[in-house]
């Protein structure tokens, strides 16, 4: 379907919680295990005319269990593959606290979803400074 555009479930917001290990900064080098959430508002069918892509703005928290914080504002660029499949690259910043590590940081992730129906999705986002894995439901 990737090359129907606009032939994905239609959403406003996409709600994602999801467990987390961090490797760099904010988080310890040697690894961090976390929790977090990412909330992403869905807000354009995407940039290209003629694939099956869609935009959002990505909000979020990573919490990691020594109490280092995360907070990644980002922009989600969606390319929906197949009725089951959908990647995306998420560049931003991040506010990032916790022992030495305070401030902005940069934020760049890429993932994918395994769609179970139109409204679930076993997500998986890899980046920088943390791996995630979770649930999305698309609203």
């Amino acid at each position: 379907i990737i090359k129907s555009p606009g032939d994905h479930p239609s959403y406003f917001f996409e709600a994602e919680p999801h467990g987390i290990i961090g490797f760099a900064p904010p988080f310890d080098d040697a690894g961090s295990f976390g929790v977090g959430f990412r909330g992403t508002f869905n807000i354009a069918d995407g940039f290209v005319p003629n694939i099956n892509d869609s935009v959002g703005v990505g909000v979020g928290f990573d919490f990691g269990v020594d109490g280092r914080v995360y907070i990644p504002v980002v922009l989600q660029w969606n390319f929906w593959l197949s009725t089951h499949w959908s990647v995306f690259g998420e560049p931003g910043l991040a506010f990032g606290s916790g022992g030495p590590y305070n401030g902005v940081f940069p934020a760049f992730f890429a993932g994918g979803r395994f769609h179970f129906t139109d409204r679930i999705a076993l997500t998986i986002r890899l980046g920088y400074p943390d791996v995630a894995v979770g649930v999305s439901f698309f609203l």
